[in-house]
């Protein structure tokens, strides 16, 4: 992603096949929210960056840095657009997302020792 909107943000690539999360998510709908959604962020911040010359030139990090200064436009394309990046790489195909990393592991087998323990504790 270009780090800085003095010029038009583009649509990143997808970093792997539309049908590559078969049988999760399918082809058209992978493609419908890339290529439509996504898309509608990227446009909708490139002219809400056009219309106020203030934005030119920041950096997406110092427009969402300041978020609560800037206009629904602004505040709302410019997360989806940090977001969607996010979203896309978390997804991997279906049994193949290997362990999380140990930090997350602990806290899943803290919320699954509590788990268990809450339902031991309501047996008796």
């Amino acid at each position: 992603m270009p780090g800085f909107l003095s010029g038009l943000l583009a649509l990143l690539r997808l970093p792997y096949p539309v049908d590559a999360l078969k049988p999760a998510i399918d082809s058209t709908t992978m493609a419908i929210h890339h290529n439509r959604h996504h898309q509608a962020y990227v446009n909708n911040l490139n002219a809400a960056v056009a219309a106020d010359p203030v934005l030119q030139g920041l950096t997406l990090d110092a427009l969402l840095a300041r978020l609560s200064m800037r206009s629904d436009p602004v505040r709302n394309n410019a997360g989806g657009l940090r977001n969607h990046p996010v979203f896309r790489t978390s997804l991997t195909r279906p049994c193949r997302g290997g362990e999380p990393a140990s930090t997350l592991a602990a806290a899943i087998e803290g919320v699954r020792f509590l788990r268990g323990l809450r339902g031991r504790l309501l047996q008796r």
